[in-house]
């Protein structure tokens, strides 16, 4: 993996040198799935399946005279899947139900400290084209920015079409013959599902959000803990509807049905550097006793911002279970708090 080369998926960029070269397997699992009872396979499949796979290789090492030690960019590989089972060659990977194994074939000396990232279902970034080896250090990956960016209006499919991306890496590791090495996923978006507890003659036609993110990073912080989305402007935010492929089953909720994956976001701040930024809301249309309406619902606990953050889920949940007659309407985090 020593040559860097722009993104291609016609081979895998190998590193040279005098080292008898070593396989490394990397043992790939993705975000564990949460309560909801999924029904809809093709909708699962973008959250947990692993379609492309990018390995960057960092070199860890210190500084002479200095406790301090430098990861910067050893190389990098796009593997090829493979269409089979087991142990795949070096330079594929095979996907399987708790995320995927891949193989390296690494010329590297044994006992030298590497950390292996990965990004999953993503196209050639800035990263890519900007890259030095032995010269950009990991925090550059770890602020390069996703390919997909919103514009206003569009479906948050867009986030999900070829795989939800998801990016990991391993702890330090040291070269050693036919090494395995663990990696943890994450996915980058959030989620928004929507759940109906209201016993009234309601259908909802559709739920959009107002004032999201157009752009996410691809590692939620760096090696500082530093928030990356604190770096997202925002002032350019972005309206964005549902996912189409749920409509049917969004309009046909019954009292106390769910509506999973209704919506996908990316990263959004309630305070970035001190900042308070715009409220984002949800935008909900509806036939209340055969009469339309919209009712818009903040991103807000009580009337406290909170934070829409990677990997997590929330809930819009439609009516208090009461026959009132004032639709009320509120937005749950993931740890159930309202």
């Amino acid at each position: 993996m020593a040559g860097i080369a722009a993104c291609s998926t016609d081979g895998v960029e190998t590193e040279g040198g005098n080292n008898a070269p070593h396989i490394v397997t990397l043992r790939i699992s993705i975000p564990a799935s949460d309560e909801v009872e999924y029904t809809r396979a093709a909708s699962e499949d973008a959250e947990t399946v692993i379609n492309r796979l990018t390995i960057y290789d960092f070199r860890v090492a210190t500084k002479a005279g200095t406790a301090k030690a430098d990861t910067l960019l050893q190389g990098v590989q796009y593997l090829q899947k493979s269409d089979g089972t087991g142990s795949p060659k070096p330079g594929y990977f095979v996907s399987n139900s708790g995320g995927a194994t891949a193989c390296l074939s690494l010329n590297e000396a044994v006992g030298e400290k590497r950390v292996f990232v990965c990004v999953a279902n993503e196209g050639c970034t800035h990263f890519d084209h900007m890259m030095q080896p032995g010269i950009t250090p990991l925090d550059s990956l770890r602020w390069t920015p996703a390919t997909r960016i919103l514009k206003s209006d569009e479906s948050c499919d867009k986030l999900i079409a070829d795989g939800i991306v998801m990016t990991g890496m391993s702890e330090i590791v040291e070269i050693a013959d036919n090494m395995s090495c663990p990696i943890k996923l994450e996915r980058i978006v959030a989620r928004v599902d929507v759940e109906r507890n209201i016993p009234r003659d309601i259908k909802i036609i559709s739920v959009s959000m107002e004032g999201c993110a157009s752009r996410g990073f691809l590692f939620g912080h760096d090696s500082d803990k530093t928030l990356t989305a604190k770096k997202y402007n925002y002032h350019s935010n972005v309206s964005q509807s549902q996912n189409p492929a749920i409509q049917t089953e969004l309009s046909a909720l019954t009292q106390e049905g769910s509506c999973t994956k209704v919506l996908y976001l990316y990263e959004y701040l309630a305070d970035s550097s001190n900042v308070a930024t715009p409220v984002p809301k949800i935008v909900m249309k509806y036939k209340l006793n055969n009469s339309n309406g919209t009712t818009e619902v903040p991103v807000l606990t009580g009337n406290v911002r909170f934070d829409i953050r990677r990997n997590r889920k929330y809930t819009l949940v439609v009516g208090d279970g009461t026959a009132s007659t004032r639709l009320v309407c509120t937005l749950k985090e993931e740890n159930g708090k309202e």
